[in-house]
């Protein structure tokens, strides 16, 4: 035989080989795709393989298989045993070898190349089509083992079976623990929730109850006007009307005792004793007269049963009490206005806050601002947000109305979510909102939550908190008794300490029974986000804002601020300057107003650090001189981020200040990828080796830092790279003192405020 002869039976067999072994481990590694996707569904959890971790091994052994069939489809057109072109490893059912056999791999092979089309695109594609078409690629299995089963001359071997019925019995193991594992969670769900109404719906269906058996019909209080009962169909519909706070800050309450003395003979609860009954029935009204506003205390009202009851001062009155009907002749009051004047200035939301720091109550609050059923609903609220140009408070400024659209387009029921953690220690505004204003913030999320035809509200607060969670805990409670808030339930949720713990995605996964850490996006919490469905995760102060522009209206919104950035926002202001803590000021004002608003500095600073521990360290002459904007701020590569703003002094040590802030930030990460675990440690032993003079040169510090910019699953790692790089720039001359004398001869300081507790709990 000759020898090219020879070679070309070697290249043959080779070609044979390759195809077959190629075959093979594509399948098996598919297989092991699809039993890790089956597994890593939002109802498997483990400590020891996060989701982020699981979905990684679930991409890259589906793009190894993806790479097998490409070499398998390769060697097996280039092999010229069978008649098979390139077109027929794209265009199923064309070869006239087996056709249908060799159709089946090449429908597998067509449907593996969608999914890895979609995945490219599947920013643009939104995560719906992405989802319609990953699922889809699953059948992509099914069909690849009809074709091992049917095609090539090896499907005869034991071996080739064993591996074929092996892969068919790992992914029925799969689906079966996802079935078991799907069908525990949701019963765990549901006995959770049937726990949470018994502990928290059952004493507020029993206050209700009362409530609607010691409140009658409200009618206004006139002076001099008779007031005739109407017929019995129309009184029975009268007393079925609630009572709320609004009526009864304005005087459109009647109280319980004006009924027909037939009417103490009603019906109550099956099971429910009469004596207990009545003796709620009197607490419920003794409550209800201990908190009704002094105007109601004026007049006195006379039931028909010719028994009366007198309220107030006890001035002499006239009363006049007839069969069939009631008479109240009150003295004149002080006509209150509907609804109370706007505020004015820079102080939009400060400006309610109580003198002694306690929360409002809902009286006090509807006072202040008026009631939020007076307000824009549903539609026109989001329409007045979109004209406001209200942007997130939290860190990112993004549209809120934006925001809403997105999570208005999904298909199920959405969740709305407070974002109350403020894990940032340099900031304060949001638990002081909480502390001090909880009805205007819950104001602004059931008015989302009706906007978006939400039926839960979650408000999530640090469990560091106590003042916070027992204002909320509180306010809940009144607006339950006073019915204000429809068919929207409220709750107060208690979230970890961590830094990262305050991330919409670590926010919506530990509400979901998860750990607080972040999660791979897509997709979004406003595409799937607590129970699977959308999510609105918004900000405190934003929903705040949002309270104010659904009573005045979007035009009142912009009478401050610039065009491009409208409203007023809360910063928080510490480190040297005289008056530290929560300031209100329109965006477009001079830092350097803002500092004398706080009463200046007490000493010359060196920098200012801009939007918390993720911002930016600007030089402080820079600073004074900009706008309150992130257009201005830009110009230094730095935002607003968190509204915390830090004046270091300039007798403190920069340079051991970022080495203290970084390895608080380096113990605080997820821990979910080499980024975060591996990078943020080598940059914060980098900097406490400058810090303490120990370092050779800054310049491995700095690659540190650029290879770890960007490359995280979250933007932890981005948010610690921006805060130690521009400490970098703006103290270098600090730092070059460090690294020749190994101190810059400021004093050690600890400006830069570090939580105790530095994990989860």
């Amino acid at each position: 035989m000759s020898p090219t002869l020879v070679a070309a039976a070697g290249n043959a067999k080779a070609l044979w080989y390759l195809t077959r072994g190629t075959g093979v481990v594509a399948l098996v590694l598919l297989t092991a795709s699809v039993v890790v996707g089956t597994l890593s569904s939002a109802r498997w959890r483990t400590s020891r393989m996060p989701r982020f971790l699981v979905g990684g091994i679930h991409r890259n052994l589906t793009l190894l298989a993806v790479a097998f069939v490409v070499v398998h489809v390769v060697t097996t057109v280039a092999d010229r045993f069978a008649p098979i072109g390139f077109k027929d490893g794209v265009i199923p059912f064309l070869s006239p070898y087996r056709p249908i056999w060799l159709g089946l791999g090449t429908v597998a092979f067509d449907l593996l190349l969608a999914l890895v089309a979609t995945s490219l695109l599947r920013a643009r594609l939104g995560f719906r089509m992405w989802r319609a078409v990953h699922w889809l690629a699953y059948a992509s299995w099914p069909v690849a083992v009809l074709h091992s089963l049917g095609t090539g001359s090896d499907a005869r071997f034991g071996w080739l079976a064993s591996v074929t019925f092996g892969s068919c019995a790992a992914v029925v193991v799969s689906i079966g623990l996802r079935i078991a594992r799907s069908g525990a969670a949701i019963g765990m769900r549901a006995a959770a929730d049937l726990a949470s109404a018994r502990r928290d719906g059952a004493p507020l269906a029993a206050a209700a109850d009362v409530q609607r058996q010691a409140r009658r019909t409200a009618h206004t209080a006139r002076p001099g006007v008779e007031r005739a009962h109407q017929d019995p169909d129309q009184r029975q519909s009268a007393r079925r009307r609630p009572w709320t706070a609004e009526s009864d800050a304005v005087g459109n309450r009647e109280p319980e005792r004006r009924r027909r003395a037939g009417n103490e003979r009603r019906r109550v609860r099956r099971g429910r004793d009469d004596v207990a009954v009545r003796r709620q029935r009197r607490r419920a009204q003794r409550e209800s007269d201990r908190r009704a506003p002094q105007e109601l205390r004026g007049w006195t009202h006379r039931p028909s049963n010719g028994r009366e009851r007198r309220h107030g001062d006890g001035k002499r009155q006239r009363r006049v009490a007839r069969a069939g009907r009631v008479v109240v002749n009150a003295r004149p009051l002080a006509a209150a206005p509907s609804r109370p004047l706007p505020p004015t200035g820079e102080g939009r939301l400060l400006s309610g806050i109580r003198d002694d720091g306690r929360a409002l109550s809902l009286n006090e609050h509807v006072a202040t601002y008026g009631s939020a059923r007076d307000g824009a609903r549903a539609e026109a609220f989001v329409a007045e947000l979109e004209s406001s140009g209200l942007t997130g408070r939290g860190g990112a400024a993004f549209p809120i109305a934006a925001k809403f659209q997105a999570v208005a387009a999904g298909r199920r029921r959405p969740v709305v979510v407070v974002n109350g953690a403020e894990s940032e220690p340099a900031s304060g505004k949001d638990r002081a909102l909480l502390r001090t204003l909880p009805h205007l913030v819950l104001d602004g999320a059931v008015l989302a939550a009706e906007a978006l035809g939400a039926k839960q509200v979650i408000v999530a607060v640090s469990r560091g908190a106590a003042v916070e969670q027992a204002a909320l805990a509180a306010a809940v409670a009144e607006r339950a008794r006073a019915r204000v808030d429809g068919n929207v339930s409220l709750r107060v949720a208690s979230v970890p300490r961590a830094f990262v713990a305050g991330e919409e995605t670590a926010l919506v996964h530990f509400l979901d029974g998860g750990p607080a850490k972040p999660t791979f996006t897509p997709p979004r919490p406003f595409e799937r986000g607590v129970g699977g469905a959308p999510t609105l995760v918004q900000n405190v102060e934003t929903l705040a804002h949002a309270a104010l522009i659904s009573r005045f209206g979007a035009d009142w919104f912009r009478e401050v601020g610039t065009e491009s950035e409208p409203g007023s926002a809360l910063l928080t202001l510490s480190g040297a300057v005289r008056r530290p803590g929560i300031h209100e000021a329109a965006l477009g004002t001079r830092f350097e107003t803002l500092v004398d608003e706080a009463s200046g500095l007490t000493q010359p600073v060196s920098g200012f650090l801009v939007g918390g521990y993720f911002g930016t360290w600007v030089p402080a002459d820079a600073l004074l001189r900009l706008r309150l904007l992130d257009a201005d701020l830009g110009l230094h590569g730095a935002s607003l981020g968190t509204r915390a703003i830090v004046a270091l002094p300039a007798d403190a040590c920069a340079v051991g200040e970022i080495a203290r802030v970084t390895y608080y930030l380096a113990g605080e990460s997820a821990g979910q990828c080499g980024p975060c675990v591996h990078g943020l440690a080598a940059i914060a032993e980098g900097m406490e080796r400058v810090a303490s003079g120990r370092a050779d040169d800054r310049d491995r510090l700095a690659r540190w830092v650029d290879v770890v910019r960007g490359r995280g699953a979250c933007k932890h790692p981005d948010g610690v790279t921006r805060f130690v790089a521009s400490g970098l720039d703006v103290f270098a001359d600090e730092v070059g003192l460090h690294l020749r004398h190994g101190r810059c001869g400021a004093r050690p300081s600890a400006v830069l405020p570090i939580p105790r507790e530095v994990r989860n709990e």
